[in-house]
C-alpha cells in the first residue's frame, strides 16, 4: 500500500535523532473566558499558518498521549483539557522538524495558539510505494465511501478516485464502482521519507530465495485469505527473489498513517492494515523478531496491504514516540 502521513491518523512514527526544540514561531493569539465550561475544562485552539489547508494530517500529542487531527478548511485543531501546564509535541511531515512547547492552560478558558513548522535540516528521500491495495468486506450489500489520503501525490488510482471512491460492495468481496466490476480498490503514491536509524530494529533478516516461504508463513498468521495472500507475494516476491539478504518489517494499522490516511464511512466493524517495507543489508545487520498483528475479521471487515523498498539505514539512534 502506498505510503501515507499523517493522518492521523494515530501512531506517530517519528524522525531519527530528534532533539527538542524551541519553535521558530509560536503565541497565543487569542484568549477568552468561557463561563459555560466547568472548572475543570478548558479549550486551547491551533492553527498552522504555513501548513496547506484540509490536505494533511497534523501528529500531535499532549503529555506523551499521541492523536492525531486532520485540518479543516479553517486549518484549525480544537483539543479539550484541563487546566494546568500541559507538554504538547506536533508532528507534519518529514520534511518539518517536529516541535515541542509547553503551555499554560487556564480554567475555563479558550485560548487559540499559532504554531510554525521549520522546514528539517535533514534531507528526505523520495520513495515510491508501490501497489496499496484496499479489500471491503460487509456482512451484506453494502454502499460505501472509500477515501484514501497520502503523505505525497497520488501516482496512479483505480478505478480513479475522484476525490474518493463510492463503493457498492458484496460480502465476497466483489466491488462495484460506477457500473464496473473490480476485485480491489488500488492507490500508488510518490512520497518523502527521511531515513531510518538501524538501532534497535524490529523486523526480519530474510534471503531472497526463500521470500515465499517466508511471506505465506507471516501472512497466513496475520490473517489474510489464500486471495489476499497469492495478490501480495505475487506482486511481491518477483521483486525480491533475485537479491542475496533483506530486512523486512510491517506496520501496521495506525503505524500506515505515516504513509496515508484511510476514512471509511459506514465505518467498519475491523480495519486492518499491513505495510511491508524493505530494504537490502549488510550481513552484520541484527534485528529483533517483530510480532506480527493478526487480523480481527468478524463483521464488515476492511482488509488494506502495500509496500516499498526503502534505502539503507542511516546509523544512530531512532527515537520514537508511543501511542496510546
Amino acid at each position: 500500500m502506498k505510503v501515507i502521513l499523517l493522518l492521523l491518523v494515530v501512531s506517530f512514527s517519528s524522525s531519527a535523532q530528534i532533539n527538542e526544540i524551541e519553535l521558530p514561531y509560536h503565541r497565543k493569539i487569542s484568549s477568552k473566558k468561557r463561563l459555560k465550561l466547568r472548572k475543570t475544562q478548558s479549550i486551547i485552539k491551533f492553527t498552522f499558518p504555513n501548513i496547506k489547508k484540509d490536505t494533511f494530517t497534523i501528529l500531535y500529542s499532549i503529555d506523551g498521549v499521541a492523536s492525531s487531527s486532520h485540518l479543516k478548511k479553517n486549518g484549525i485543531i480544537t483539543l479539550k483539557t484541563n487546566p494546568g501546564t500541559h507538554k504538547f509535541q506536533f508532528y507534519y511531515t518529514k520534511q518539518f522538524t517536529e516541535v515541542f512547547i509547553n503551555i499554560s492552560v487556564i480554567e475555563r478558558h479558550e485560548d487559540l495558539w499559532g504554531i510554525e513548522f521549520k522546514e528539517s535540516s535533514k534531507k528526505p528521500y523520495q520513495v515510491q510505494p508501490l501497489k496499496p491495495i484496499i479489500y471491503l468486506y460487509p456482512e451484506k450489500e453494502k454502499e460505501i465511501l472509500v477515501n484514501v489520503r497520502p503523505v505525497g501525490e497520488f501516482i496512479l488510482t483505480y478505478p480513479e478516485i475522484k476525490g474518493g471512491w463510492r463503493v457498492t460492495a458484496q460480502p465476497n468481496g466483489e466491488l462495484e464502482v460506477d457500473g464496473e466490476k473490480y476485485s480491489y480498490l488500488f492507490w500508488e503514491s510518490s512520497q518523502y521519507q527521511e531515513p531510518e536509524i538501524a538501532e534497535n530494529l524490529k523486523g526480519f533478516i530474510v534471503e531472497g530465495k526463500n521470500i515465499v516461504p517466508f511471506l505465506k508463513d507471516k501472512l497466513s498468521h496475520a490473517g489474510l485469505n489464500s486471495k489476499e495472500q497469492a495478490d501480495f507475494i505475487t506482486f511481491w516476491a518477483p521483486r525480491i527473489l533475485s537479491l542475496d539478504k533483506i530486512f523486512i518489517q510491517f506496520q501496521f494499522n495506525e503505524e500506515c498513517d505515516r504513509y496515508a490516511s484511510l476514512e471509511i464511512l459506514p465505518k467498519p466493524d475491523n480495519l486492518y492494515r499491513l505495510f511491508m517495507s524493505w530494504r537490502k543489508v549488510d550481513e552484520d545487520l541484527v534485528v529483533e523478531e517483530q510480532k506480527i498483528q493478526v487480523a480481527n475479521r468478524v463483521g464488515f471487515t476492511v482488509i488494506e496491504w502495500g509496500g516499498a523498498e526503502f534505502k539503507p539505514f542511516l546509523s544512530g539512534r531512532l527515537t520514537k514516540l508511543t501511542h496510546k
